[in-house]
């Protein structure tokens, strides 16, 4: 009889310890876009220290990774650096049996970046199709396969050569954004590199002297040079990424796995809503990104993002 009673004792406190340790260690578990990682992470290091024994995790799996992620719940939150899309949306509702909701959090644009050495500081949407499609169904014209096409003035830091196409992976938010918008969603060339992010494509651009890729706004440095881009071919205004109507502006979005009539956690709804807020906006600037139209100064839980 006492042994059984102190194997009791032992599995209530073992069950107690258990308990106490998740409510007391509750966990954000947030997966996507390789875009906007950094965004998230210093988002998630600042919401820790409201919550100090919050456990997080960051993991930049891209864009198309989230509606699988969050259909089979092995993730809290998904960053989508673009809307899913009707398939991805149909699948989930199939699985789940609801629609997964979402929220804006950021804007960004995608540009169009050349080697630093290479003359040319203008392309068209036509063109950029030619280079980086396999069919230039957009322009319905050739290929151009090499930077002679261009007529650019030759220096001796550059000559005139072969086009290296550099290109996200399919994964990549960023990928199916320029597939859809640049190459009317026809297929990339077979002689584009893919990369998993930004910083390793950047840095090939910056090293190939006939390198062009495409990167978010906020991995641009000085080692490459961002172009111009005009919607048609020698038709003025060329269009900046701060331009108003610069083709490859996107927003961003927040989702999450929320069954109609349920409530979620209070730390989970305090992150929808902190993402809202002044605070978290103007981190979204200092990445390089823009702001949503209206960042809340409400206090977190105030409206209903979360009901």
């Amino acid at each position: 009889m006492m042994v059984s009673s102190t194997r009791w004792l032992v599995v209530a406190f073992v069950l107690y310890g258990f308990c106490s340790a998740s409510f007391a260690n509750p966990s954000l578990t947030i997966t996507g876009s390789d875009t906007l990682a950094p965004l998230v992470t210093q988002w998630l290091q600042d919401f820790k220290r409201s919550y100090p024994h919050l456990r997080v995790e960051m993991q930049s799996t891209g864009s198309a990774t989230v509606p699988t992620a969050l259909a089979e719940g092995t993730v809290d939150f998904g960053v989508m650096s673009r809307q899913m899309t009707r398939e991805e949306l149909s699948e989930f509702k199939a699985r789940r049996g609801f629609a997964p909701r979402a929220i804006p959090i950021a804007r960004d644009a995608l540009v169009v970046i050349v080697n630093k050495t290479n003359p040319i500081t203008r392309l068209s949407l036509d063109e950029i199709d030619r280079i980086f499609s396999a069919n230039a169904r957009c322009s319905g014209q050739s290929i151009i396969h090499n930077w002679r096409h261009f007529e650019a003035p030759k220096t001796d830091q550059w000559l005139a050569g072969p086009i290296d196409v550099f290109s996200r992976t399919a994964t990549s938010g960023s990928y199916g954004l320029f597939k859809a918008r640049v190459l009317c969603n026809g297929d990339f060339t077979a002689r584009a590199v893919e990369f998993e992010g930004f910083a390793a494509l950047v840095d090939s651009v910056a090293n190939t002297s006939g390198g062009i890729g495409y990167t978010g706004l906020q991995w641009v440095n000085d080692k490459v040079k961002p172009l111009e881009l005009s919607v048609f071919e020698n038709t003025a205004p060329s269009l900046q990424s701060s331009h108003p109507d610069y083709p490859l502006t996107r927003d961003m979005f927040l989702y999450w796995a929320q069954p109609s009539g349920v409530r979620l956690s209070d730390i989970h709804c305090n992150f929808i809503q902190y993402s809202q807020s002044a605070q978290a906006q103007a981190m979204v600037i200092k990445q390089g990104l823009s702001p949503i139209a209206n960042p809340s100064t409400a206090s977190q839980g105030d409206n209903d993002l979360c009901s």
